[in-house]
C-alpha cells in the first residue's frame, strides 16, 4: 500500500519537477522510449530504476524466390517464410494467399508476424501463373496411314486440348494427292488464346498396290480357219494411276497347224505391277468349197481326193482353164503349186510367135492376179504361160523365202523382185516385158533363164553356181562371165554381143550364140565342148581343133573361107555356108 503511493507521489513531484524546469526546449522533447522511475523510501537512499518498452517488430524472411513464377495449371506449394523478433526470437509466420493457378495472373502471397509485444510485421510474395505451354494435339486414327493410289483420301482429323482454354479448334492443312505414289505430310496446327501454338504431323503414304485392268476385245474364246491369217481383236488396259498402258502379247498360234491355243496379255504400270489375262484361239479345219473360188481349179483338186484346205501339200493344175487363184492362199501346209500352161518349153520360140500347134490353147490358165503371200512353205512354183502382170497388183514373192523352183515365163511382167528368195536354184523369168532383173543374191542358183525380154545388160558375177543360162532374145552386148566357173550350157542367141569370153570356162558343154556381131571367139581350152551353135556372126576364122568332144557345129552364114575339122572325129551333126572350104573326115554331114 506504501508502494503504490509512494510510486502515484513519486509520479507527481517528478512531474512537477518537469514542469518547473524553466521552460527551457529540452522540456518540449517527447519523452525517451526508456522513462525513470526514483522511487523514495523513507530512512534510506534514493535507487534508479529503468522500464524497457518493445516496440519494434519481427523481421519476416521470405523462403525461395520472390516474386516466382509458375505455368498454368501447375500446383503451386509455397516455400514459406520466417520471422524472427529482437526479444522473442523466433515467433509464428502466418499465410494468406490468392494464388489460383487455374487463372493466369498476378497474385499475393502474405506473410505477418507479431511478437509478443503486439509488434506486427508483414510481406509478401508475388507468384505470376503464366501460360507458356501449347495446346496438345491428338491425331485421330492412323499415324502414318497407308492410302491405295486413285481412292479418296478422307482425313479423320485432330484435336486440341489447352489446359487454360479448354478444347481449341485445329486447323489442317494437306497437300495429299491419291494419283501420284509418294509420302505425303498432313500438318495440324491448335493456338490458344495466348498464342501458344502446337503443332503436329500425320504421315500419308500414298501406295499403288494394284495392277492395271485388261479388257479383251472381241470374243473369248475365238474360232478361226485353218489357213487363215489371225486378226487380232486386240486389248486395252488402264492403270488407275497411269491410265492408259500398252498391252504386250505373246502367243504360240499356228493358223497352219489345227488346234487350241492361248494368247497371253500381260500389262505392267510404272510401280511393276503386272496384270495379266489370256484368249483362247480354236484353229479349225475348212472345206476347200468354201475357200477356193474357181470351179475349175477346185475340180482339179478334189479330183485328187483333196477336202481340207489342211490337206493340200501339192498342186498340180495345168492347162485346166483357171482363171482365178483366189483361195490359193489358204493352203497354208502347200510346198509345191504348179498352174502353168503350154508345157512345151522346148518350143518357147514357136509359142512366142506362131499358132499353137498339137495342143489346145483354150485349156490354157489365165490367171492375173494370184496372192502367195501366206503360203510361206511353199518351194515349188510353176505359173508359166498366164497373164500376170496384166493387173496393177504386182507379185509379191517376198515371204515365199523357201523357194527354190521358180517359173515365171510367157507371162506380161515388167518387174519383178526376188530379193528375199535366197534360196532359188532354178528361176525361169523368159518371155516377159523385163527390163532389169537383179539376182546379185541368188548365190545357190544354178539355172536361170531371162530370155525374150527386153533386157541391155545383166550380172551374174555373185552366181557362182551357175551351169545354165539362156539369156537369149535380148539386147545385151557384153557379158562377164568371169566367175561362172560352173557353166555348161550358154544360150546368147540374138543379143549385140561382139565378143564373148568363154575358154576359162572348163565345163562348158553347150555354147548357143547365134545373131550376134562375133568376130572372133576362143574356144580352144574348152575340151568338154559337145555342142557349137554360132550361125549368122562376122567370125572369119575359128579354131576348133582342140573341141574333140564336138557332136554339133553350127557356122552357117558367117564370112569364113575354110574350117579344120580334122580332130573332130565325134562330129553327129555340121551345118556351113556352102562356100566354105573344110578338112576332115565329117565335112560331108
Amino acid at each position: 500500500m506504501n508502494y503504490k503511493t509512494n510510486c502515484f507521489v513519486t509520479l507527481i513531484f517528478c512531474s512537477t519537477l518537469l514542469g518547473c524546469s524553466g521552460g527551457s526546449d529540452e522540456g518540449n522533447k517527447a519523452p525517451p522510449e526508456t522513462n525513470t522511475s526514483q522511487e523514495t523510501n523513507a530512512g534510506s537512499n534514493t535507487n534508479d530504476n529503468s522500464v524497457t518498452q518493445d516496440t519494434t517488430a519481427p523481421s519476416i524472411t521470405i523462403m525461395g524466390d520472390n516474386p516466382i513464377t509458375i505455368d498454368f495449371g501447375t500446383p503451386y506449394s509455397d516455400a514459406g517464410a520466417e520471422a524472427t523478433d529482437a526479444n522473442d526470437g523466433a515467433v509464428s509466420v502466418s499465410v494468406t494467399s490468392d494464388v489460383n493457378v487455374s487463372k493466369v495472373g498476378e497474385y499475393s502471397v502474405e506473410y505477418t508476424a507479431q511478437d509478443k509485444a503486439g509488434n506486427i510485421a508483414t510481406a509478401s510474395r508475388q507468384v505470376i501463373v503464366q501460360d507458356v505451354l501449347p495446346p496438345s494435339i491428338t491425331i485421330l486414327g492412323a499415324n502414318p496411314v497407308i492410302v491405295e493410289g486413285g481412292s479418296e483420301y478422307v482425313d479423320e482429323g485432330a484435336t486440341a486440348f489447352d489446359l487454360a482454354d479448354g478444347a481449341v479448334s485445329v486447323t489442317t492443312q494437306s497437300n495429299v494427292n491419291v494419283q501420284l505414289v509418294g509420302e505425303y505430310i498432313v500438318n495440324y496446327t491448335a493456338s490458344d488464346t495466348l498464342g501458344n501454338t502446337a503443332t503436329a504431323t500425320r504421315t500419308v503414304i500414298v501406295q499403288d498396290s494394284k495392277p492395271p485392268q485388261i479388257t479383251l476385245l472381241g470374243d473369248n474364246p475365238l474360232t478361226i480357219k485353218f489357213g487363215l491369217d489371225y486378226i487380232e481383236p486386240g486389248a486395252n488396259a488402264v492403270d488407275i494411276l497411269d491410265g492408259e498402258v500398252p498391252v504386250i502379247t505373246t502367243s504360240n498360234l499356228n493358223t497352219e497347224v489345227m488346234g487350241e491355243y492361248s494368247i497371253e496379255y500381260t500389262a505392267t504400270d510404272r510401280q511393276g505391277n503386272i496384270a495379266t489375262a489370256s484368249r483362247t484361239i480354236v484353229v479349225e479345219d475348212i472345206h476347200l468349197e468354201n475357200i477356193i473360188e474357181d470351179k475349175n481349179l477346185l475340180s482339179c483338186l478334189l479330183e485328187q481326193n483333196l477336202t481340207y484346205a489342211s490337206q493340200v501339200r501339192e498342186v498340180v493344175c495345168r492347162d485346166r482353164s483357171i482363171q482365178s487363184a483366189a483361195g490359193i492362199e489358204h493352203l497354208r501346209n502347200m510346198t509345191k503349186l504348179d498352174l502353168g500352161s503350154a508345157d512345151y518349153y522346148e518350143s518357147l520360140v514357136d509359142i512366142r510367135k506362131f499358132a499353137p500347134g498339137d495342143y489346145d490353147s483354150s485349156k490354157f490358165n489365165s490367171i492375173t492376179v494370184i496372192d502367195l503371200t501366206r503360203n510361206t512353205k511353199l518351194e515349188y512354183l510353176d505359173l508359166q504361160y498366164n497373164n500376170l502382170g496384166l493387173s496393177k497388183q504386182s507379185l509379191d514373192l517376198r515371204k515365199n523365202t523357201n523357194l527354190k523352183h521358180l517359173n515365171l515365163s510367157i507371162n506380161q511382167l515388167k518387174h519383178i523382185d526376188v530379193s528375199n528368195n535366197i534360196n532359188l536354184e532354178k528361176l525361169d523369168l523368159a518371155a516377159n516385158n523385163l527390163t532389169a532383173v537383179d539376182v546379185s543374191k541368188q548365190t545357190q542358183l544354178i539355172e536361170l533363164s531371162l530370155s525374150f525380154n527386153q533386157l541391155t545388160n545383166f550380172d551374174i558375177t555373185n552366181n557362182t553356181n551357175l551351169t545354165g543360162l539362156d539369156i537369149s532374145y535380148n539386147q545385151i552386148n557384153e557379158a562377164d562371165l568371169t566367175y561362172n566357173l560352173e557353166l555348161e550350157t550358154i544360150i546368147c542367141e540374138r543379143n549385140n554381143f561382139t565378143n564373148i569370153e568363154v575358154k576359162h570356162l572348163s565345163n562348158l558343154n553347150a555354147l548357143y550364140c547365134s545373131f550376134n556381131q562375133l568376130a572372133d571367139i576362143d574356144v580352144s581350152e574348152n575340151l568338154l565342148l559337145e555342142k557349137l551353135v554360132l550361125d549368122d556372126n562376122k567370125l572369119v576364122e575359128l579354131n576348133v581343133r582342140n573341141n574333140i568332144e564336138l557332136r554339133v557345129l553350127s557356122l552357117s552364114f558367117n564370112p569364113l573361107k575354110t574350117i579344120d575339122l580334122t580332130k573332130n572325129i565325134h562330129l553327129e551333126s555340121l551345118f556351113l555356108s556352102s562356100d566354105v572350104i573344110c578338112y576332115g573326115a565329117k565335112c560331108g554331114l
